[in-house]
């Protein structure tokens, strides 16, 4: 009994050998990838957080200025036209109504043409 290896039995165990190798390395590859993966994935996920939170913090401070100008708009607008209190729209009311009597009397006056 000759216990001869044939040149294609040594090819094939060559070739499984090969393989084997080969599929350990892609195995190892594919381990430090999917770790690479994950630091990526973390990091991705902690500015993706942190971005939504500078965001949120621009739409506060944007809507507190239009909160503080609509407030100052107000507050002008009373001091001008005298609707901060109750007293001082009173006030206005009889100045027009007492603006307006006088016009009147002015025109009746000068219908009459008893203007001097």
């Amino acid at each position: 009994m000759c216990m001869c290896w044939g040149r294609g039995t040594i090819i094939k165990w060559s070739l499984k050998k090969e393989k084997a190798k080969t599929t350990e390395v892609n195995q190892h590859q594919l381990e430090i990838f999917q770790e690479e993966n994950q630091k990526l994935s973390k990091i991705v996920d902690f500015y993706s957080q942190d971005m939504q939170k500078q965001l949120e913090a621009l739409d506060q401070l944007g809507e507190r200025k239009q909160r503080d100008h609509n407030i100052s708009y107000a507050q002008a607008k009373g001091v001008i036209f005298g609707s901060s209190s109750y007293e001082c729209q009173e006030a206005v009311h009889e100045n027009l109504r007492e603006g307006v009597q006088m016009a009147k009397v002015k025109a009746l006056i000068v219908e009459s043409g008893s203007v001097p």
